[in-house]
């Protein structure tokens, strides 16, 4: 045990030095955590100590719930509303066509060197799963650029709720891909029957979720109205959060394995997100019961990408190199793409769709998330995994800040103050205006 508690000090303290120091040449923090952990790591292996990162995989399981929950606290109904729906389908468009970059390029490839993907253990399954966990995008990077390039303006505001709410869209999808792969490998029969219960499979588990974060974040709710001091509300908070991680992933699969309906695999992330909304939106404790564990998340957060790094071993870099550079290359591309498809279905201004997938490159946050769950949940891809997607995060956290500072410098935004005039709910409400003032002479807007 005293082995234990020495690892996690250590961690704590090399992970936030790690990131500190990096943080002084513009680098995110988050990535300092990750080196950190690779570093260590690494070390341990030398000296068979690497089950010290195998066996704290709870401190995982906390992180990724409050990882969740957080993201479910930024999905704020009205300020959904108020944004119309630039973001919605710019966040749908670089999400979508993430996943689908990721899985047509490895495809291709697969089918054109298949003794090669063999070699290497990279079956058809497992490249759903890597374009699923391509299609996140982590708002840490985006964030430190447009602050320090004091970015203002229409472009800035789409890629700041962009950002933020294409993380809930990436948990979706990983959370029908992931559906579709226990299928998959537990069925030997496979026709087109077959996936339409695989589909109606992942949409029960999916709907199961999001109801049972729901009901928690009701009875949260209720239990918290009498609550007044911090301490209480974090009490609260953390134990229907680490009650429902237990419903969601073995109190419910065990419920139903007992009248004979196997193999479901509920979405912890969903539920956990699903808590967090409902909290945000219908509880009058809302501010208490979001920001009462933001300060113990934080040591965490810090492990939580410190033991991800950990994971990731030198030989696993080196023997998937080509995988991390075709993901990568292949994920930029859809976002690019997707976003710039996504603002023309909504009519976006050029600047959003022309600019703004350039602000989606970086992916730690919740690509790492959804790679623990999915080696939780797929051991037997566990080295595939932890190699092309910690290899290609450690790519896009060099090459993200680069991209975002070229998208904000070429659209004019940086170093401008902001002005009401240039934001996106600006521009929705004068176009809106516009529009009833054409329709009350006859005419029609044309953009």
């Amino acid at each position: 045990m005293s082995d234990y508690i020495l690892f996690i000090g250590i961690s704590l303290f090399l992970g936030f030095y790690g990131g500190k120091l990096l943080s002084k040449i513009k680098i995110p923090m988050v990535t300092g955590y990750i080196i950190s952990g690779v570093l260590v790591g690494n070390i341990l292996d030398l000296f068979n100590y690497s089950f010290l990162v195998t066996n704290l995989s709870v401190i995982s399981n906390i992180t990724l719930v409050f990882v969740a929950y957080f993201i479910g606290a930024e999905l704020r109904t009205k300020e959904l509303k108020q944004m119309g729906r630039v973001p919605i389908f710019v966040a749908l468009g670089e999400s979508i066509f993430a996943f689908l970059s990721i899985l047509f390029f490895l495809t291709l490839f697969f089918f054109l060197f298949t003794n090669y993907f063999t070699e290497k253990n990279i079956s058809k399954e497992l490249i759903v799963l890597l374009a699923a966990i391509g299609s996140a995008t982590a708002p840490a990077v985006t964030l430190l650029v447009i602050q320090e390039l004091k970015a203002k303006g229409i472009l800035t505001q789409t890629l700041l709720t962009v950002v933020g709410s294409d993380d809930a869209i990436g948990i979706m999808i990983y959370a029908f891909s992931a559906s579709y792969v226990h299928s998959i490998l537990s069925s030997h029969n496979v026709n087109f029957w077959f996936y339409v219960l695989i589909f109606l499979k992942g949409l029960f588990q999916i709907t199961i979720s999001i109801i049972t974060g729901l009901l928690f974040g009701i009875i949260l709710d209720n239990i918290s109205k009498k609550s007044k001091i911090k301490p209480e509300f974090i009490n609260l908070t953390l134990a229907i959060l680490f009650i429902l991680f237990a419903m969601i992933d073995k109190i419910l699969p065990d419920f139903f394995e007992s009248f004979n309906i196997e193999n479901l695999h509920f979405s912890v992330l969903l539920a956990a997100m699903s808590l967090g909304f409902y909290i945000v939106n219908y509880s009058r404790n809302r501010n208490n019961l979001v920001h009462s564990i933001d300060d113990i998340s934080q040591p965490f957060y810090v492990l939580f990408f410190f033991l991800a790094g950990a994971r990731l071993k030198i030989i696993f870099f080196k023997k998937y190199l080509f995988f991390i550079i075709l993901f990568f290359l292949a994920r930029i591309f859809g976002k690019i793409f997707g976003a710039y498809i996504g603002g023309k279905i909504a009519k976006a201004p050029d600047v959003i769709s022309k600019y703004l997938g350039f602000g989606l490159i970086s992916q730690a946050g919740v690509a790492i998330a959804l790679t623990l769950i999915s080696i939780h949940e797929f051991p037997q891809y566990s080295n595939q995994i932890i190699g092309i997607v910690l290899g290609s995060t450690l790519l896009t956290e060099i090459i993200g800040p680069i991209m975002v500072k070229y998208a904000l410098l070429k659209s004019g935004e940086a170093y401008k103050r902001y002005s009401e005039k240039t934001s996106h709910i600006a521009y929705v409400k004068k176009h809106h205006k516009k529009e009833k003032n054409n329709v009350s002479n006859g005419t029609s807007t044309k953009r």
